[in-house]
């Protein structure tokens, strides 16, 4: 699947790995995020929404709507976080650790900032179309 291959794009990129390794335990979680203020700063995804091309097959080219959350103690870090974010992802051609070939990552939001006041977490949201057709 094409998140996994996302993922593992985002942890390999060294400005990613980073900032998420200030934290300490920091990581990269599909839907929910933890409440454990040790594992922050981490990133949330979840894929929101897509299509394809008319085949008969799943060979078409694909278009999902990925939804990246980059959640901190601060605000600064979750800003620095996104911005990696968008440096590794952003315009991204080439082939994921998962098979999937990915033609294009385009930014289409380029952050919405979030706090939780009872939380008292930070967070920038991001979302990113992505094209691209599966190879196996």
């Amino acid at each position: 699947m094409i998140d996994q291959g996302i993922v593992s794009l985002l942890a390999a990129d060294a400005g990613v790995a980073a900032i998420l390794a200030t934290g300490g335990v920091g990581s990269i979680f599909q839907l929910e995020t933890p409440e454990d203020l040790a594992q922050y700063p981490c990133i949330g995804y979840q894929l929101v929404g897509g299509n394809s091309d008319s085949t008969l097959s799943t060979s078409g080219m694909q278009k999902a709507r990925l939804q990246i959350d980059c959640w901190a103690l601060t605000g600064d870090v979750a800003k620095n976080l996104a911005a990696a974010v968008i440096a590794a992802l952003n315009c991204y051609q080439g082939q994921l650790s998962d098979g999937t070939r990915l033609l294009d990552a385009q930014l289409v939001h380029p952050g919405a900032d979030v706090f939780g006041s009872g939380s008292r977490y930070f967070c920038r949201m991001l979302e990113f179309y992505l094209f691209f057709n599966f190879t196996s």
